[in-house]
């Protein structure tokens, strides 16, 4: 990546501490780590503070009887396994350490062949490469974790390191698929297209500005000075341009001269790279360059690691002038290429459930993050159905997506989520979160069904949940009607959907809340002392078969004109409006009877049936103050006495219909 593609810049004043030195630690031992894991792992130490490190195998005391550690070396053991650790720091100072950690093989047999591989390669060889510029793949059907004793938690992806990347270091990894744990080590290396060449010359500068002369038979002269072999150190300038002169010590005419000029001390340049990475380097027309201590004299010095960790702390850069080594800086650097957590999306909903929740209000949603992380958001256009998203259907909601661009960012505001139209509304919001060093979370989701409107009544061998309370929804619909009824009385408006053959209680059955009930050409059956009241509500019966039969029953023991208004009559509307289509009303009772008593209400019924049989008295329809529209109907009434329509008061409508009297 070219200098001009960073985010960030800033210049860097030389830095001449000394850089701080620790003593090996537990965050020293890169692997193994504790835990059980599917493949055996390697003994991977960073002894970068000049310790002497030692360990054994065996439960010995490694100084006395363990191995000294010179490199990376796999552990060919399973079972239970301890790793004893000693250093020695330089001073002197010795510090002990032990890993437990348990290894139980597991054979892969999925049909994955992308999986199988890469459990293979990290079973067989628990220490991968990474060189800047390629690619190291961890199966998406695997997380991981960059972290000793994080659980993995990120997707498995593409990971890479920059191509100028100038570290080399090892990466602590932890995969799962559910299942069994593993745990690698990432060698993360440089890659270098330009070994590099250092000038032999017959000095040497420390710390920039300490020169001493090193040549032999030969004399040197600095700028305008008395040539000289002098091999004392001196202090030199180093905010001015000095030359340096050598040449054979028989100071004779004709002798070659050779020159090396010192320039004055640039100021370091640092910047944060788009891809996360971090670099150092010079103004190019200084011609100084920058090396680590793995690395060879370079234009630009890049750190970087994978997706998934973060690297801080301070860094020792050698600095060469034409390749001759000038002293050393130390820098401060920062490679966050750690992502936030997913966002947390909290809502007022009652279900617990993340996938095909089913509410029946209006959803609240607040979103939260990380503190110093932003946070964006994208809510679908409401997917709606007017039938509730029956089975058939619901393949359909995954269909239903947010693309890139319609992401904006959360200013802590709540989301409402609602029924649109009187329809049921399926939303699906994402939201991922932006930390400071511009990495981004994996998504989180969160998907609900907002259906204000639609309810589910089942008698059939419809689909149930196992919960023991049913909530109406097409997943978990009610059982009797009387829940049904519960769910219509307590809401403004609802739409219910009925499966199988339904009987009403007992009693009288009131509907005061406005409604429309699609049948699907089942039966509602009232039991003789039941009947279906509608009361200042707005009900549409449709594609329904109601029926009510009294003959048979005992009326001796009637005493309450309650219980003779329940056995002569079905339906009942009282202030209310009552539109029936595509029924079929059926009352056959034992006395008297009267199929739909109507008390300043509003009547529309089209393209149904009404059919009223007793022995003595029946009707059909009996209106007191109402107002009837009838069309397409076929109506009879069947009695010693009887009609089809009695009304009094009101206005009465009757067209395209054929009525009997028997």
């Amino acid at each position: 990546m070219g200098f001009e593609k960073k985010l960030l810049q800033v210049v860097f004043l030389i830095f001449f501490a000394p850089l701080v030195t620790f003593a090996f630690s537990r965050e020293d031992i890169i692997s193994p780590a504790e835990g059980t894991w599917a493949n055996v792992q390697p003994l991977v130490l960073n002894t970068q503070d000049g310790s002497d490190v030692y360990f054994s195998l065996t439960g010995s005391d490694p100084y006395e009887q363990g191995f000294f550690y010179d490199g990376p070396v796999v552990i060919d053991a399973t079972g239970p396994v301890t790793v004893r650790i000693t250093s020695v720091s330089p001073s002197g100072e010795r510090s002990d350490f032990s890993v437990p950690y348990n290894v139980l093989p597991v054979n892969y047999s999925g049909s994955n062949a992308e999986l199988a591989v890469f459990i293979q390669n990290i079973s067989q060889s628990p220490i991968q490469r990474l060189v800047g510029g390629e690619d190291f793949v961890i199966p998406e059907s695997l997380t991981y974790s960059a972290k000793n004793g994080t659980d993995p938690y990120l997707k498995g992806r593409k990971l890479t390191l920059n191509e100028e990347n100038s570290l080399d270091r090892y990466i602590p990894i932890s995969v799962t698929d559910g299942f069994a744990k593993y745990h690698f080590v990432l060698h993360a290396m440089p890659h270098y297209s330009d070994p590099g060449v250092v000038k032999e010359v017959p000095f040497k500068i420390d710390s920039f500005t300490k020169f001493t002369y090193t040549g032999q038979m030969l004399i040197y002269q600095i700028d305008d000075s008395y040539w000289s072999a002098d091999t004392q150190p001196l202090e030199l300038d180093r905010n001015e341009t000095h030359t340096v002169r050598w040449q054979s010590v028989a100071y004779e005419k004709g002798n070659p001269v050779y020159t090396y000029e010192l320039t004055p001390l640039p100021q370091v340049l640092s910047a944060v790279n788009a891809d996360g990475s971090m670099s150092f380097w010079y103004d190019s027309v200084t011609g100084y360059k920058l090396a680590t201590k793995d690395s060879v004299p370079a234009s630009k010095v890049t750190l970087d690691t994978i997706y998934g960790d973060h690297i801080s702390g301070n860094l020792k850069l050698r600095v060469f002038y034409d390749n001759v080594l000038q002293g050393e800086i130390t820098m401060p650097y920062d490679v966050d290429r750690s992502p936030p957590e997913a966002p947390v999306i909290s809502t007022s909903a009652k279900s617990k459930s993340r996938r095909g929740m089913y509410e029946r209000s209006e959803v609240h949603v607040r979103i939260s993050a990380e503190e110093d992380a932003r946070v964006y958001y994208a809510v679908s256009s409401p997917y709606t159905s007017p039938t509730g998203f029956e089975e058939k259907s619901r393949a359909a909601l995954d269909a239903v997506v947010n693309d890139s661009s319609s992401y904006k960012l959360y200013d802590g505001h709540e989301i409402t989520l609602s029924s649109r139209s009187e329809m049921a509304s399926f939303y699906r919001l994402n939201a991922y979160a932006v930390d400071s060093s511009g990495n981004k979370s994996s998504t989180s989701e969160y998907t609900v069904i907002v259906d204000e409107y639609n309810y589910y009544l089942s008698t059939t061998g419809f689909s149930q949940s196992a919960s023991s309370e049913p909530d109406g929804s097409y997943s978990n619909p009610f059982t009797n009607f009387a829940q049904a009824v519960k769910a219509i009385n307590s809401r403004k408006d609802t739409r219910l959907h009925i499966a199988g053959n339904v009987n009403l209680p007992e009693g009288e059955t009131k509907i005061t809340g406005n409604c429309i009930i699609l049948a699907n050409s089942n039966h509602l059956v009232l039991p003789p002392y039941g009947t279906l009241v509608f009361e200042n509500a707005d009900v549409t019966l449709s594609d329904c078969i109601l029926e009510k039969r009294s003959v048979g029953t005992a009326i001796t023991s009637l005493t309450t004109d309650d219980q003779k208004l329940r056995l002569s009559r079905a339906l009942i509307a009282k202030n209310a409006k009552v539109s029936v289509n595509n029924c079929e009303l059926v009352g056959v009772f034992a006395l008297d009877g009267i199929l739909f008593d109507s008390e300043s209400s509003s009547l529309n019924l089209q393209n149904s049936g009404l059919t009223v049989q007793a022995d003595s008295y029946t009707s059909a329809v009996n209106a007191f103050e109402s107002k009837v529209n009838a069309s397409n109907l076929r109506v009879t009434s069947v009695a010693n006495t009887c009609v089809n329509f009695s009304l009094t008061g009101g206005t009465f409508s009757l067209e395209k219909s054929t009525t009997s009297l028997i």
